[in-house]
């Protein structure tokens, strides 16, 4: 892993200012300008001194660079209304999974990354009602 921070910060800035900076800070901002939408470059950023959540980047440690990479690539928290959505699909489809005979069933709405998903649970006595027996 520290050969290729060390490829990516050779690859990515002239000598002195990866010396300046260090591995670890140009190996996370070049992370962190790949985790945006813009393109920007880390070598512009880092040249310019620019500010990322309001601190100038020769300022920001390597603690700062990873929290702001962490808050760009985080998956947005749900809303209310979303969880609501899900929670009443995965209801439905158990109550009809139960009517059907599947007096086991036990179905979840789970978040994964950006998208919901149905979790369905069944005793293997039940899982001819779901075409799997």
């Amino acid at each position: 892993m520290q050969a290729h921070k060390l490829i990516t910060v050779v690859n990515t800035y002239p000598k002195a200012l990866a010396m300046r900076m260090g591995i670890e800070k140009g190996y996370l901002l070049e992370r962190y300008t790949a985790a945006t939408p813009a393109a920007d470059v880390a070598l512009s950023l880092a040249s310019a001194n620019a500010f990322i959540g309001g601190k100038r980047i020769h300022r920001m440690t390597v603690a700062d660079i990873r929290n702001a990479t962490k808050r760009l690539t985080a998956a947005p928290k749900p809303t209310n209304a979303e969880t609501k959505v899900a929670r009443s699909a995965a209801r439905r489809l158990q109550q009809t999974l139960r009517k059907k005979g599947a007096s086991s069933a036990v179905v979840r709405a789970e978040r994964q990354g950006a998208t919901w998903k149905l979790r369905v649970e069944v005793d293997l006595d039940d899982a001819d009602i779901l075409g799997a027996g």
